[in-house]
């Protein structure tokens, strides 16, 4: 049934039928699979209704990316009272929180299993392939997909490493997100606990 014969769905529905269906066809088809007109036939929506959310694919996709994000992104937070070295854990009515390394390597997981999700490094090739090509869409795409991670890593790291100067940490930072994307994007290698807790500690 067209949008047009059952009526415009309010703007939340709409937006998450889209999200949902651009998800399915990049895990099916990859990023250049992706069309607005192939992408409107699959969520039952007009082209001008994505368009009204998104001037165009890229938008789009990274809108997409984002919302597969964002339950990896909660802030990693240590015990401030206690030593990184203790690497404690504190139990509350969720069961225990990690804490100290813990919690950083844990992090990580999040951030490599939503970067395994299926369609995700077409997606971001893709959206890499933009940014390179387009100067302001390359700032966009490092502000609202990059910036925030490496800084919750970067705070995190500073927790750990209290001696550390901010270039260090950043460089740290960098080096244990340039390993991540380099294992899964150029070797489609896995990365359990231990491979992280070790990038960690030698970053």
């Amino acid at each position: 049934m067209s949008e047009r014969s059952r009526g415009r769905p309010p703007s939340l529905q709409a937006t998450q039928a889209a999200l949902r269906a651009a998800a399915e066809v990049l895990a099916r088809e990859g990023y250049d699979g992706l069309t607005i007109e192939g992408l409107a036939r699959e969520a039952g929506l007009g082209k001008q209704t994505i368009y009204r959310r998104w001037p165009d694919k890229r938008a789009l996709v990274l809108a997409v990316v984002q919302e597969v994000g964002r339950a990896e992104l909660p802030e990693v937070r240590l015990e401030p009272s206690q030593a990184p070295a203790a690497d404690a854990s504190r139990v509350g009515s969720d069961g225990p929180t990690p804490r100290g390394p813990s919690a950083v390597v844990a992090y990580l997981e999040r951030l490599v299993a939503t970067l395994s999700w299926p369609g995700l490094a077409s997606a971001f090739m893709g959206l890499m392939t933009e940014a390179q090509s387009d100067p302001e869409f390359g700032a966009r795409f490092r502000s609202e997909l990059l910036a925030e991670r490496r800084a919750v890593l970067i705070r995190a790291l500073a927790e750990l490493r209290a001696e550390a100067s901010p270039d260090d940490l950043e460089e740290s930072a960098d080096r244990i997100f340039g390993t991540i994307l380099y294992n899964l994007f150029v070797w489609g290698r896995e990365m359990d606990r231990n491979y992280l807790q070790r990038l960690l500690e030698q970053a």
